[in-house]
């Protein structure tokens, strides 16, 4: 329908599929509306599966809250097992956006 009626109905089951399918299709409205919905749901314990979505399909917004999630809780979650079965080009992303925010709070701190 959304391509008739540019109106998305994306639920949590829906989310992950019509994101896939508008990365593929190019609809860059309805993936944003997708990645606004997975936002509203990201958790300590699905981080992982969108960060490896974000790997795979273009999605920025996602991708953005999922590095925020992760440099915030950096110490808890460091030397966690699912942290530590990341793909290594995920783990250097993640790697880079601490090393950032660090950079960024010792620059505040001067």
């Amino acid at each position: 329908d959304y391509l008739y009626t540019g109106i998305a109905q994306v639920n949590s089951q829906t989310a992950v599929e019509v994101l896939v399918l508008s990365d593929r299709y190019l609809l860059p409205d309805l993936r944003s509306a997708c990645e606004w919905h997975l936002i509203k749901t990201l958790t300590l314990q699905n981080v992982w599966e969108f960060l490896r979505l974000t790997d795979i399909h273009e999605a920025p917004l996602l991708l953005e809250a999922c590095m925020d999630l992760v440099v915030g809780n950096w110490s808890v979650i460091v030397n966690t097992e699912e942290y530590l079965k990341l793909e290594e080009n995920i783990k250097i992303k993640i790697e880079q956006a601490v090393k950032e925010h660090d950079a960024t709070i010792r620059q505040s701190l001067k």
